[in-house]
């Protein structure tokens, strides 16, 4: 079952009767009603309202909703009413300075209860997962991932955590590997969170010095006596260049350069921080991707390395394309990527910079709108339903169950090339995101309550489904959805909240949603 599947919405939903629409919509066999309106959410180009478009028209170049909608994870009402209020260029130069934006004070209160995203790897270790620890392994890993969750959700801080997450899939660490269930707590707090809007070449060092990449990829098994390759083949194709872009002998000269790059082990106080270890560190002269390296150059053979490739025509390409998928289309076109790419190369690899010309109207022209539509990934989708309903949040654990179920649990990708960025993968089965939806909108996922009251009040059955796309997309939502939605609140014999949930789900469910 796929979001690319064809069928009439209104047929299904009338032909159903109300016993049974109302057993599809409350179990996990919505499936059967969403999959109705599973065409694309953008084949329509009717109006929808005032001043708002059908989502095949509506992403238009410098269009103010379609910049919100792809550096936030999703619609929330008072963040769209600022993004209105500072226009296009004022809320995306905001954005691209968080440590100027106030943060939520719900956040920084649920993150306050995280006590090991402060921990240095050695506290971490010792307290939670070493010979003498007292405490259960599962709570800095769930702690961790819990807070990316939150943020995605709640931060006003939106394009920043778009970034760490991008980042994070792009230097790929799983956390259930060995040693990276601790080090990766300072790898995200350190490296990504530090860096995600900064220097690119800075970004790429800091994470070779990461306790975490430098063992989830060997390197800090990597001698001159017995050299180990695999984080130089990674650093080439996943990090910097791509594939193609370098030779079997470039991957063993790089290995022989990042030779004795360590970390300090867990009996040490600095255990996780990065260390040169000279001995280990093959001394002789190197040649990478054309580049000679002189011998005797030390802990200078490594940091060469990445200088070269920060700096490499290829990385430019590599890095601009997988921003552009990540921010605008799945399938950029070349003269895009090669606008953003010099763009990459003259900033030095400034990653604002960066940022700037892939939303500057110019770069947009040449996007044709009928290939910008994105499937959300589930944990897109988690954190923009969390974001719309403002639910009363205690704990975000079984939400992280829920991702799990689905694919797409923060930090657990078990390759090296993180979690896709891809319509196909994530379009291929979606009965688990719509299960998902169910669930949460039925308030059977305990931890994060949303009220129908309060978000419909005294809407009458006739608006209901106009007012869940109010509160999900602004109401920015395809007139077929709305209407297979509607259909189905007015065929109910009632108006509860059991009514409310459902119509709920339904909108959630619907192409319009599903997409972004």
């Amino acid at each position: 079952m796929s979001l690319e599947h064809e069928s009439d919405p209104e047929s299904v939903v009338t032909s159903l009767g109300d016993s049974s629409r109302r057993a599809l919509v409350r179990g996990t066999a919505a499936a059967a009603i969403s999959a109705a309106l599973g065409r694309s959410a953008f084949a329509s180009s009717s109006a929808v309202g005032a001043g708002q478009h059908a989502r095949g028209t509506r992403m238009l170049v410098g269009e103010m909703r379609f910049l919100f909608d792809r550096i936030t994870n999703g619609y929330h009402a008072a963040d769209w009413t600022r993004a209105q209020t500072l226009g296009y260029s004022g809320f995306l130069e905001e954005q691209l300075n968080p440590t100027a934006i106030a943060e939520d004070a719900t956040l920084l209160g649920l993150l306050s209860g995280f006590t090991t995203l402060n921990l240095s790897s050695k506290q971490l270790y010792d307290t939670y997962f070493g010979p003498s620890a007292t405490l259960q392994p599962s709570v800095p890993i769930i702690e961790l991932e819990s807070a990316a969750l939150l943020r995605a959700a709640l931060s006003r801080r939106q394009l920043f955590e778009r970034m760490v997450e991008f980042w994070t899939d792009h230097f790929n660490v799983t956390h259930d590997d060995g040693q990276v269930q601790w080090l990766k707590t300072t790898e995200d707090r350190d490296v990504m969170r530090v860096r995600a809007l900064g220097n690119f070449r800075d970004l790429l060092a800091a994470d070779a010095k990461s306790g975490a990449m430098l063992f989830y990829l060997d390197n800090y098994r990597n001698f001159a006596s017995a050299p180990n390759e695999n984080y130089a083949r990674e650093l080439m194709e996943l990090h910097a260049l791509g594939v193609g872009s370098y030779t079997e002998n470039d991957v063993r000269e790089v290995a022989r350069c990042f030779t004795g790059w360590q970390y300090w082990p867990t009996n040490q106080a600095t255990h996780g921080d990065f260390r040169f270890n000279p001995a280990q560190h093959d001394n002789g002269s190197k040649t990478v991707l054309g580049t000679f390296i002189p011998a005797n150059g030390g802990q200078q053979d490594g940091e060469t390395v990445l200088t070269i490739l920060a700096t490499h025509p290829a990385a430019a390409q590599f890095i601009s394309k997988k921003l552009l998928r990540w921010f605008i289309a799945p399938n950029p076109p070349q003269v895009v990527i090669d606008r953003v790419a010099g763009v990459f190369i003259a900033s030095g690899g400034d990653i604002r910079s960066v940022i700037r010309a892939i939303f500057d109207p110019a770069t947009l022209l040449d996007v044709p709108v009928s290939t910008r539509p994105k499937i959300r990934r589930p944990f897109h989708l988690a954190a923009s339903i969390l974001r719309a309903t403002t639910p009363t949040i205690v704990t975000l654990q079984n939400y992280l169950s829920q991702l799990d179920t689905m694919g797409h649990r923060p930090m657990r990708w078990p390759a090296p090339n993180g979690y896709p960025d891809s319509n196909e993968v994530w379009g291929q089965s979606v009965l688990g995101r719509w299960t998902f939806v169910s669930s949460f909108t039925a308030g059977s996922i305990p931890g994060a309550q949303w009220s129908p009251g309060v978000i419909f009040g005294a809407t009458p059955k006739s608006a209901l489904a106009t007012r869940a796309a109010e509160v999900l997309l602004g109401g920015v939502i395809a007139p077929e959805d709305l209407a297979a939605a509607q259909a189905y609140a007015d065929a109910a014999p009632v108006l509860n909240d059991a009514l409310r949930r459902e119509v709920m789900a339904l909108v959630a469910q619907s192409p319009s949603y599903q997409y972004h």
